[in-house]
């Protein structure tokens, strides 16, 4: 794909809804990916679980900002074998726009790691930030652990996409508890973005903040697509 027809499609304009938002992935998906057409269900909601990842804990390296681009790890504690699945079922939907995206040499158990973690890498792309700039509404050199995001149009998009986003966040950054069947998510700086986003799927939560940072317990409704993987 040329740059030039990249920069038309990723455009770093904040979105203003989830319509313009799933055109730009249909568009991307048909000029990245050699098969003809794209099907626009699978994309759109791949996507949406890829942003939920970026508003979470996955690894964002910033490149260039004259000319955005970014690569992306993921790294999941080995505790859990699990997490390998999760990782590589990530990287599947990476992979789904034909950015490259493969398991690299697992980091080694160490102080504050015990057990190690699953990584895994991406190729450098422009699409990353685009997610980061017109997405989640943030500038350059705002980061989602400091920064607020700008992204209420997702509140206003389809149930099962708004689900496919939540799944993401979960995976990401969230914590799950099988007895109760309850997950925890780390949700500062944007605790009231994702109450917000949990209260329009009539996801019961509960908020709260310990030394200032906030983190939200919802229990998922059933059929939600909230996958059980422990970090």
């Amino acid at each position: 794909m040329d740059s030039y027809r990249e920069s038309t499609i990723l455009t770093p304009r904040r979105l203003s809804s989830f319509d313009e938002f799933a055109d730009t992935i249909l568009k991307l998906g048909n000029a990245l990916v050699a098969r003809q057409p794209v099907e626009s269900r699978e994309s759109t909601a791949s996507a949406c679980y890829l942003l939920g990842w970026f508003l979470g804990d996955i690894g964002k390296h910033y490149r260039n900002e004259t000319k955005p681009t970014m690569d992306i790890d993921i790294q999941l504690t080995r505790k859990h074998p699990e997490n390998l699945v999760l990782g590589e079922y990530v990287a599947g939907c990476i992979r789904g726009f034909g950015i490259g995206c493969k398991r690299t040499l697992d980091r080694p158990s160490r102080d504050g790691l015990p057990n190690g973690a699953y990584c895994l890498t991406s190729q450098r792309h422009p699409i990353f930030a685009w997610f980061h700039l017109a997405c989640l509404g943030l500038k350059w050199h705002e980061r989602t652990s400091y920064d607020a995001v700008r992204m209420d149009w997702m509140l206003s998009a389809p149930r099962e996409d708004r689900l496919w986003f939540l799944r993401g966040l979960a995976d990401s950054d969230g914590d799950v508890h099988f007895k109760d069947k309850s997950v925890d998510i780390t949700t500062s700086p944007n605790t009231s973005f994702v109450r917000a986003l949990l209260d329009s799927l009539n996801v019961h939560n509960v908020v709260r903040f310990t030394k200032g940072y906030g983190a939200i317990t919802c229990h998922a409704l059933p059929r939600t697509p909230l996958v059980p993987y422990k970090r």
